[in-house]
């Protein structure tokens, strides 16, 4: 190799050795040793069925296979417009199957987002090699590891790093690709999850930011003004492509508001079976306050012991991998000395207001959003916010560790500041003194930092220099490489085997009695997700319908699944069609119930439609006498030729008129044609499709046609193509101009030093002040108190032994956690572990006697082993 293509390809290898290292740490989930988890095994089994069904040459808009047909709702949350995602299907034609096509897809995108985090770094601290150093941060932590685990929290992240790194170059240069990037990111957030955990950060920083420095607010609006003057027409496009990706979730909340389609999921986290069936039915898609705000906060799943303690026993069976290496907190302790500029204190305190929020019922901040800003009724898992405050709190260590090279600690002699230094560093291992169970790497971390900062404050090593880049390394490094290590063999339990093969479109005349066949294990605390399977394998899926786990379903299919004996249920719904001569209006009175529920059970000939019309009715006046006619295969007389998620097409030659009921959720997006000429589809049975067929050769077909239609998808899917294209022409081309900083660039003067001064110790008290006095400790711990111990209360979550994995590092971590033991208790009192269970309870009562549950528990486990004993 000639010696200046070595030198040149020197620095591009410094910065492709972590992504090799990271990609060794987690080398078995890359090559599927450990299997994908949680919600991101649930994006699994989505994506699974969205790629399979368009390389099958269909656009899904309708999932056939779960809770009797559902409307794909996932299109416009899971990212499916965003261009990254696309790499699936294109592994998978050469050859690769979904499953490893799925991770590559995570670990690639998740390095998209670590490349933004390096560009929006740099352009912060102003210095290349602190922001590598950040990168490297920000790759080995928690937001890296948990893609396996919480893929929505990747789909919120990486767009939103983007988003604020073209913001930030928009607002210093004012160029045409920086405004396409803000646009094109804002589209993938529309379109990536749920956008109202993004819209806060973003209205939350922008309301820092205008009392913090408002005169820069105000000169960067009228440098946006002065853009939209200049550039008119490419302004009213990017306008109009940000309208159609809000187009979807417009069109989700029109289909959401008409009532059909429930989400009992969104209703029934923290209510008994009638409660959640009342308030489903609804159809309001708005939630309560405890809806949104109970066990779905930050503080039911991280603790301040949690950060540090037990590092090496994270639960595959959890979604709070809250991780930032303990390096950054000690460069944010030791910052308390150091200036605090305007971006840190943006940062700081728009992570407080974002931590405040995260918390749910703990503060009154979530409570007064929801009161008074209608989106918050909309959303809750408020941990999801933690995908944001990592890479706060890793931006919060870069910005003093710049400021600690540049300056040391200003407000103090050299003298005081090495004291300062070692006082710090000693009092941190003080506090992890007191914890359970801390990793020997996170000790030496304290220790090397402390005496790699005196180094750096005394210039016995200089930044830049070999030795510097060495200690570094290993003061980052070190630990995060043993907490993923142990975090990768704590994986090994949970391995699942998951269909990874393309699968045909097949229409099945029967559903499956019970998920004989699923071979993936229920994910732990999430049984909704066992149903995925069947989108994985492009399955029909059973009837069983879980009111507390399960996604967007007909409201009839969900009120006959909670209403009906669940045998009658089942055995009913396997049928998909199935032959009526006789038809009876349904008036919903509660005396039909009875005999409603007899003629499903025995197959009566007769099925109730609501509000027929007298054509019907007069059609359908035959004897109800018999049974109704069932079919279970292609005949000559019923013959299904042609299905896809969409469109299902069969040819019927009866002897008389029929009426066929197919069990599939009734929708009014589903138009049925007969030799060509619509037809009425009814509701029958309360829940179904319905529809009269006539005697004679006929050709049936049903298709989804939905509010808007498949072509708005497929423009705007068409629109995010070219507009990811449109960003790399343009930004190469500015690129290639080398554009200096534009004369419209408001110029920033003094930063926040008004009313905030400009000490970190200033801002750092007002921030501990503010923890102290707006979170309500009381209602937080009987918050998380609630939490743990009905996490395996319900009949639901029968995963006791993933159960005692989950509560062992509860109690590892927090041994004075009396709800953790209980918790502990209940998991071997289910397993008929009564000597365990018995123990368990004890502790839970000597740290909580006042509590007269734990000691009635622990009675019936008691009473439960002496009666085995006795038998």
């Amino acid at each position: 190799m000639p010696l200046s293509t070595s030198k040149s390809f020197l620095p591009l290898l410094k910065y492709i050795l972590p992504f090799v290292l990271w990609l060794l740490v987690f080398r078995d989930f890359i090559f599927l040793k450990n299997t994908v988890g949680m919600d991101t095994l649930a994006g699994y089994g989505i994506v699974k069925f969205f790629m399979n069904s368009l390389l099958e040459g269909v656009f899904p808009l309708w999932d056939p296979f779960l809770y009797l047909g559902t409307p794909f709702y996932a299109i416009v949350v899971l990212g499916f417009f965003n261009p990254a995602i696309y790499v699936i299907p294109f592994l998978v034609l050469l050859g690769v199957n979904y499953e490893s096509a799925y991770v590559a897809y995570l670990v690639v995108y998740f390095f998209v987002g670590v490349i933004g985090f390096y560009g929006l770094t740099k352009i912060i601290v102003k210095n290349s090699e602190t922001a590598f150093w950040g990168m490297v941060v920000f790759l080995f932590s928690g937001a890296g590891a948990g893609i396996f685990t919480q893929s929505n929290m990747l789909l919120m992240l990486v767009p939103a790093v983007w988003f604020f790194l073209f913001l930030i170059r928009f607002a210093r240069r004012y160029q045409p690709g920086d405004f396409l990037g803000i646009i094109f990111c804002g589209m993938m957030l529309a379109t990536s999850y749920i956008p109202f955990h993004f819209l806060t950060l973003f209205l939350a920083s922008a309301l820092i930011l205008m009392l913090v420095d408002g005169t820069s607010v105000g000169q960067f609006l009228s440098g946006v003004v002065r853009f939209i003057r200049q550039h008119f027409l490419l302004t009213i496009f990017c306008l109009i492509a940000l309208g159609m990706a809000v187009t979807p979730l417009v069109l989700y909340r029109m289909a959401d508001g008409s009532g059909e389609v429930v989400v009992p999921a969104r209703h029934c986290s923290n209510k008994n079976i009638e409660d959640c069936l009342k308030d489903t039915l609804q159809g309001s898609s708005e939630m309560s306050y405890l809806d949104t705000a109970h066990t779905g906060g930050l503080a039911e799943r991280v603790t301040l012991h949690s950060l540090f303690s037990h590092l090496d026993k994270f639960s595959y069976a959890s979604d709070d991998f809250f991780y930032v290496p303990t390096f950054a907190y000690l460069l944010i302790l030791i910052g308390f000395f150091a200036r605090a500029g305007r971006a840190l204190i943006v940062l700081v305190l728009t992570g407080l207001l974002i931590f405040m929020i995260s918390l749910g019922e703990w503060t009154p901040v979530h409570k007064f959003l929801y009161e008074h800003i209608f989106y918050f009724k909309y959303f809750r898992n408020l941990f999801f916010f933690m995908a944001f405050l990592m890479p706060i709190l890793i931006l919060t260590a870069v910005i003093q560790f710049q400021e600690f090279l540049e300056n040391g600690l200003q407000f103090l002699r050299k003298s005081w500041s090495l004291t300062a230094i070692f006082l710090l560093h000693g009092s941190f291992l003080f506090f992890l003194h007191a914890q359970n169970n801390i990793l020997p790497a996170t000790v030496i971390t304290v220790l090397g930092s402390a005496v790699f900062l005196a180094l750096l404050l005394y210039k016995k090593i200089s930044p830049g220099s070999l030795t510097f880049k060495i200690l570094l390394a290993v003061l980052i490094l070190f630990e995060p490489i043993q907490v993923f290590s142990s975090y990768s063999g704590n994986a090994h339990a949970y391995k699942r085997d998951l269909p990874k093969t393309h699968q045909p479109l097949v229409f099945s005349y029967t559903r499956p009695v019970q998920n004989e066949n699923n071979q993936s294990r229920p994910n732990h605390f999430r049984p909704y997700i066992k149903d995925f399977w069947y989108d994985m394998a492009m399955q029909d899926a059973p009837g069983p319908v879980e009111p507390k786990g399960a996604g967007a379903l007909g409201r009839g299919v969900f009120y006959l699944s909670m209403k009906l004996d669940r045998t009658v249920w089942l055995n009913y719904v396997r049928h998909k069609f199935i032959l009526y001569d006789h038809v009876r209006p349904w008036n919903n009175q509660e005396q039909e119930w009875p005999e409603f529920q007899t003629d499903l059970l025995e197959f009566n000939n007769t099925v109730w439609v609501e509000a027929p019309d007298e054509m019907l009715l007069n059609a359908f006046r035959a004897s109800s006498s018999g049974e109704a006619e069932k079919i279970l295969e292609n005949s000559s007389s019923f013959q299904v030729v042609g299905f896809d998620p969409n469109h299902l097409k069969f040819v019927t030659n009866f002897l008389r008129d029929r009426f066929l009921v197919y069990t599939q959720s009734f929708h009014e997006g589903w138009k049925l044609n007969v030799n060509g000429k619509p037809q009425k589809i009814y509701k029958a049975n309360f829940g179904f499709q319905g529809f009269w067929l006539p005697s004679g050769n006929n050709t049936v077909e049903l298709q989804y046609q939905p509010r808007g239609g498949r072509k708005i998808y497929l423009l705007l899917w068409i629109l995010c193509w070219m507009f990811f294209f449109c960003l790399i022409f343009v930004l190469s081309r500015e690129t290639k101009g080398d554009h200096k900083e534009n004369q419209m660039q408001p110029r920033i003067h003094n930063p926040a030093s008004m009313w905030l001064g400009n000490r970190c110790a200033f801002v750092y008290a007002c921030t501990i002040l503010i923890l102290l006095t707006g979170v309500n400790w009381n209602s937080a711990k009987k918050n998380r108190m609630r939490y743990l111990l009905g996490v395996f209360m319900s009949e639901d979550y029968k995963n006791f032994n993933d159960g005692i994995l989950y509560f062992d590092r509860k109690v590892a971590v927090e041994p004075d956690n009396a709800s953790a033991y209980a918790g502990l208790g209940l998991c071997y009192f289910n397993l008929g572990e009564y000597s365990k269970s018995i123990q368990a309870y004890k502790k839970a009562v000597a740290l909580d006697p006042n509590r007269s549950v734990f000691q009635e528990q622990l009675a019936v486990v008691i009473s439960k082993a002496e009666e085995k004993v006795r038998h």
